[in-house]
């Protein structure tokens, strides 16, 4: 359910108490509440929320949690629930249509804080000649960024809104947001967002000696395994580890497709560790998948024995929390990352 509501900058020649104070001179204005908050924003490692034009962003502070799926493109919230805190998986969510639209988002990827802001808001209210609140103004004062100001229709007060537009634009120069505020954060916070992608994306020049495209190439799937190992030891999602594997698989099968590129003794050394962590991963990947797949094989039964698979699922969720734990171990071995060190 989309909300109805318009989102305002405020020019860097107006302060949030200069705004307040020409307000108030114009309208019935109430202050209700003034807070410090915090917006903590969401999304997938792989960014598919992003790719997808929205964002999650979670406002939390002492008198309400709330998060929200909002578009990208520009302010507008989607829809939106009182939450206490973010679960870290789709079909954890309680609410129908918020777990029926990240599930199919995000499938089977955890939601992940990519950034977050504090900040101070303060609540108005615009009240008429009979002190009824007709409209809702939240003014957020941001470190770094300009204030925004969001103003919330009232159900049955829709012509009110208006003359308060018209004196924001026109008497305030405040103008409307075209941008959403996660791209704002994360300009500031020095960080891109949509960055990572576990496809071989590596441009190669037709001029370019084997040795130099074999390094491109073997660096691009070090770097691909670099950013997924983290996730893998901390049992984050099972994407993680399907990356991670993806890109051991392509360096190992780069091994056998370019043989007269490396020295001999040096891809005999390195086609032996890759070997090896394609073992340690393999009976993980295995469990995940069953995990994975887990509602759809017992959809294929008949309802009346459905149910008596849960044990095997039970089974299966204590051996991929031991074969994680073992995994783990693994990457943080010695031989592992003693081998890492040769090849950074």
């Amino acid at each position: 359910m989309r909300t109805t509501a318009l989102t305002f900058e405020l020019p860097s020649t107006l302060s949030s108490e200069q705004f307040v104070s020409y307000t108030t001179t114009h309208f019935n204005l109430q202050i209700t509440n003034h807070y410090a908050a915090t917006k903590r924003f969401y999304d997938s490692f792989d960014w598919r929320l992003y790719h997808a034009g929205m964002f999650c962003e979670f406002n939390q502070s002492e008198q309400h949690a709330e998060l929200s799926l909002q578009n990208l493109a520009h302010p507008q919230v989607l829809m939106s629930m009182e939450i206490a805190q973010v679960p870290r998986f789709a079909n954890e969510f309680t609410r129908h249509d918020f777990r029926q639209q990240l599930e199919l988002l995000l499938d089977m990827r955890a939601l992940l804080k990519v950034a977050t802001l504090n900040y101070q808001q303060t609540q108005l209210n615009v009240l008429n000649s009979d002190q009824k609140t007709i409209l809702r103004l939240h003014l957020d004062c941001f470190p770094q960024l300009p204030a925004r100001v969001t103003v919330q229709l009232i159900k049955g007060y829709d012509k009110s809104v208006l003359p308060i537009i018209n004196f924001l634009q026109d008497e305030l120069r405040l103008t409307p947001c075209t941008q959403a505020l996660l791209l704002e954060v994360l300009k500031i916070q020095d960080k891109t967002a949509g960055t990572y992608s576990s496809k071989l994306n590596v441009r190669l020049d037709p001029d370019m000696h084997a040795d130099i495209a074999c390094k491109y190439i073997y660096s691009h799937l070090l770097n691909a395994m670099l950013l997924n190992q983290q996730g893998c030891i901390e049992q984050i999602d099972t994407e993680f580890l399907h990356d991670f594997r993806v890109a051991v698989r392509r360096t190992r099968a780069g091994f056998s497709q370019l043989k007269q590129v490396l020295p001999q003794n040096k891809l005999n050394y390195f086609a032996e560790f890759f070997s090896w962590l394609g073992q340690i991963t393999g009976p993980v990947r295995d469990i995940d998948v069953y995990l994975l797949n887990f509602q759809q094989f017992k959809k294929s039964l008949p309802v009346s024995i459905r149910e008596d698979l849960n044990p095997l699922r039970d089974y299966l969720y204590a051996k991929q929390q031991s074969a994680y734990q073992q995994l783990a171990k693994q990457l943080q071995s010695p031989r592992y990352i003693n081998t890492l060190k040769v090849l950074i």
